[in-house]
């Protein structure tokens, strides 16, 4: 068990998406932990804070000359179920991450800006889109662990459309991650069977808190 910090950037994929949105950094922060299934293979969970900023500008469609301008953040706590192979010894191993993530929307802040030929509109009439509460996608990622830091590096695509609605713009996020962890509870990887795998449960489970 540890935890994590690092920071991410945000761009967006789909039908609908800017040619050209500005990426955005932020940062995640959050707790994770790891379970032996084998010699070789983890299965690693983490919940974390993740905020995701992005900011684009693109024309208003029937308006001459007309330009929006949207800046969003939409912060989520995310949940990773990791598949982790790990190559090394007890002092410095490699590890190659794949799976499934999940991320809950917990809040969210909008801010737009419309304009034709100098004059201010009003926004909400060109972007009222109203975001997805749950969004999923699938992970993948790489990195080293000593027997107290993990530095990884982790790419996420979205599986699942931003916003709700047939009308809404169809647009998935895109992050990439770098993240630095601080291991609370190592324990040395050994040979895998199912005696040490339920020893090494229970140790988990014993040293939560």
């Amino acid at each position: 068990m540890g935890i994590k910090g690092g920071g991410n950037t945000t761009s967006l994929v789909g039908e609908d998406a800017p040619s050209l949105p500005t990426k955005l950094f932020s940062y995640n922060v959050g707790l994770f932990t790891d379970f032996q299934i084998s010699s070789i293979m983890w299965i690693k969970a983490e919940l974390s804070f993740s905020p995701k900023k992005y900011e684009l500008t693109q024309p208003i469609k029937l308006i001459k000359n007309g330009i929006l301008h949207v800046e969003e953040k939409n912060s989520y706590l995310t949940l990773p179920v990791l598949f982790t192979l790990k190559k090394g010894d007890n002092i410095l191993n490699s590890f190659l991450s794949f799976g499934p993530e999940f991320s809950f929307l917990v809040s969210q802040d909008r801010t737009l800006k419309a304009s034709s030929n100098g004059y201010e509109l009003f926004a909400n009439t060109y972007y009222d889109f109203e975001t997805n509460a749950v969004d999923y996608g699938l992970a993948l990622g790489g990195g080293f662990q000593t027997t107290r830091w993990i530095v990884d590096a982790r790419f996420f695509l979205s599986l699942n459309p931003l916003y709700k609605g047939e009308n809404a713009l169809q647009m998935r996020y895109m992050n990439l991650f770098l993240n630095l962890g601080y291991v609370i509870n190592y324990q040395k990887p050994t040979s895998y069977s199912r005696t040490n795998a339920w020893k090494r449960l229970k140790y988990k489970i014993k040293h939560i808190f």
